[in-house]
């Protein structure tokens, strides 16, 4: 099974890298692929031994996490003070008390409060005797609401984040999904290299990336100035968007979707290489040719740039 989910998973990535043209170092590869190694499985149990932690902080106001492998959820705190868990999980091939305890040693995870910022670093040793099947930590973090800055940098595992206001977000995931639910933030960068983004009910602006995987933002508001892109995977956009600013909505494979509020006033340029482009709004000075169309709705404050290279675009209103 880890063999499978290995290789499937560096397909992706390769896939990925390809479709998007960038250049990756290749020891940066091969720290992701050794780390896609120890996730075998998210939703399984059978470890071999569990270690748990806990925490308390204090009025912090930024926090940053800069972890390998597992699970980050992260939610607003009762109170005025912090609280953080985490759960160290591992699994050997054989199973024997030795090797199990060579699991536990060789994560280390460091935790510095030191002013108003909270540090988390988690580091795993290379594998070098092939002994551990599974290395996962697992973090639950309860933050109070001085918290102005969220920087996350997880290599492989799911981020999911609920009920804060931030003056800036910058998450990145290489392999895993992004959950964000009523969030307020008008400065973000989301990035996931292998995995979807879902953002709920939250008034959000900046740039939100994935290179393989779906983008869909539900209820809430996409502020002005932002771009949403994927390289391989869908966008759906069913929020408010501001009048005034820019938009950027970029798909090389993969329909873009929009269905913003009726009273969104915007400038529309949509192209598509092999694809339907499909509006369903009253628009005035329109144009439209094979794989493109122009048009402005109501005063045409905002600018909307819609592009998807195989795929097709649908606009309507909510």
């Amino acid at each position: 099974m880890k063999r499978n989910l290995i290789l499937g998973l560096t397909l992706v990535m390769l896939i990925a890298i390809l479709s998007s043209g960038c250049t990756i170092e290749i020891n940066n590869v091969k720290r992701d692929i050794d780390r896609i190694g120890d996730f075998i499985d998210p939703f399984s149990e059978n470890y071999d031994k569990i270690e748990s932690f806990q925490q308390d902080f204090g009025a912090i106001e930024v926090l940053e996490i800069e972890n390998s492998v597992g699970t980050i959820e992260i939610d607003k705190a009762s109170g005025s003070s912090g609280f953080l868990s985490y759960d160290i999980k591992v699994k050997s091939r054989l199973g024997n008390e030795k090797d199990v305890e060579e699991a536990i040693k060789s994560i280390t995870v460091d935790i510095v409060e030191e002013g108003n910022r909270l540090t988390i670093k988690v580091d795993h040793d290379r594998d070098l005797g092939d002994i551990f099947e599974n290395r996962v930590v697992d973090f639950k973090i309860s933050l109070p609401d001085t918290v102005k800055m969220v920087g996350i940098n997880n290599s492989v595992g799911s981020v999911d984040i609920k009920n804060l206001q931030l003056e800036e977000l910058d998450l990145k995931v290489s392999v895993g999904e992004i959950t964000l639910t009523d969030i307020i933030t008008n400065d973000s960068d989301i990035n996931s290299s292998t995995g979807s983004i879902n953002i709920y009910h939250s008034q959000i602006g900046g740039k939100i990336n994935t290179s393989t995987g779906s983008i869909e933002f539900v209820e809430g508001t996409l502020m002005g100035d932002s771009e949403v892109t994927t390289s391989i995977g869908s966008i759906n956009i069913s929020a408010n968007l501001e009048s005034s600013g820019t938009y950027n909505f970029v798909s090389k494979t993969g329909s873009i979707e929009l269905y913003p509020n009726e009273d969104f006033s915007f400038k529309l340029d949509a192209k598509v290489n092999l694809g339907s482009i499909d509006v369903d709004l009253p628009m005035s000075d329109t144009f439209s040719d094979k794989g493109e169309f122009r048009g402005t709705r109501l005063d045409g404050k905002a600018m909307v740039y819609v592009n998807t290279d195989i795929g097709s675009v649908e606009i309507g209103s909510k």
